[in-house]
């Protein structure tokens, strides 16, 4: 006859905590299942850094759009002011007169008066030519202005014109007409023919006659 074999105590308490466990773990959707759905979800990106975003540059402003008279160089027609830019002086819209004067000896001095409606410019020094005379008048190239005279309407400009010698060694004779050419922009003789003007009289000319350049001063037009 044999004897039934008993469990210890122990033992079946353990099995009963296992069996326990494992229906709980079925219960919750625990263990494996929950790992593998862990791995499987998307990394979340990382955060931007604030130093990068600090330091990024900014993006550049779209370029302003430019009309092409605010180009560097362009030429609107304008003066720095806003008003139109000088014309030319020349017969059309100046006067011109010519006068003896007591000091210095042998010197005339010419005037040009703007009687334009605009600003002009008196480019370099009038041509002269005495009478007859085959030459233009040499210029005194040391009174050369910095800068082109302007002349806005009513304003003059002027010109020294020794006639002969003071020592009287240059054979001076009479003459009695001048004619009167105005420069270009580039400094040549003008293209509108010349002004004729008559002479104070008992003018005598000679080999030393010479002419400034335009100046606004009249005392510094006879100063050469």
């Amino acid at each position: 006859m044999f004897r039934t074999r008993r469990m210890p105590r122990f033992a079946v308490a353990a099995a009963l905590v296992t069996a326990s466990l494992s229906l709980a773990a079925c219960q919750s959707g625990t263990g494996v299942e929950k790992e593998g759905r862990a791995s499987a979800e998307r990394p979340t990106a990382p955060a931007a850094r604030d130093d990068v975003r600090k330091d990024a540059p900014a993006p550049a402003a779209p370029a302003a759009h430019q009309r092409p008279d605010d180009r560097a160089g362009g030429q609107s027609g304008r003066g720095d002011d806003g008003s139109a830019a000088p014309e030319r002086c020349g017969p059309s819209n100046t006067e011109l007169t010519v006068q003896s004067v007591p000091r210095p000896v042998n010197h005339l001095l010419l005037t040009v008066t703007n009687t334009g409606t605009t600003a002009c410019n008196a480019y370099g020094h009038p041509f002269l030519r005495f009478d007859e005379a085959q030459a233009p008048t040499p210029a005194l190239e040391e009174s050369r202005p910095q800068a082109v005279t302007t002349l806005r309407p009513g304003e003059s400009a002027y010109a020294g014109i020794t006639t002969s010698s003071a020592a009287g060694d240059d054979d001076a004779v009479p003459a009695t007409r001048l004619g009167v050419l105005f420069a270009d922009q580039d400094g040549g003789a003008g293209e509108d023919g010349p002004v004729t003007l008559t002479l104070p009289e008992d003018t005598w000319v000679g080999t030393a006659a010479r002419v400034t350049y335009w100046l606004s001063d009249p005392a510094d037009a006879l100063a050469y």
